[in-house]
């Protein structure tokens, strides 16, 4: 089994779910099929991530009550390439891409990148 470095995780009280977070410095040709890993790996490591949960929040809930279903991918990086952004094009997909720009006085932008319901092609 792969162990993998995941940058963040996070909690979505809203859908009761967990999120990752991940960050690129450049465009990446992998950054899809790494996002499957990532989530593979949340998934497949439940209780893990759940026992995580309970240490930070000092709670004691189980594992039956978070939402895995609902558990997404929020990639995070200066651009995209056309391929990926018809990847991840389906609505139904658990991935969100978002543009950063950062500007000269040290502020930044985070733009959500819409998902259409047809593909742009390409």
């Amino acid at each position: 089994m792969e162990h993998y470095r995941l940058d963040t995780v996070t909690f979505d009280e809203t859908t009761n779910s967990f999120v990752i977070i991940e960050y690129k410095n450049d465009t990446k040709y992998s950054v899809i099929d790494q996002g499957y890993a990532y989530l593979n790996t949340l998934l497949n490591h439940k209780a893990d991530f759940v026992l995580l949960y309970n240490e930070v929040h000092g709670t004691h809930r189980r594992v039956d009550e978070f939402n895995f279903e609902q558990t997404k991918i929020n990639f995070i990086t200066k651009g995209y390439t056309n391929y990926q952004l018809d990847a991840v094009n389906n609505p139904e997909l658990p991935i969100d891409l978002y543009q950063i720009k950062q500007f000269e006085n040290g502020q930044i932008q985070l733009d959500y990148t819409e998902k259409n319901k047809a593909s742009k092609g390409g």
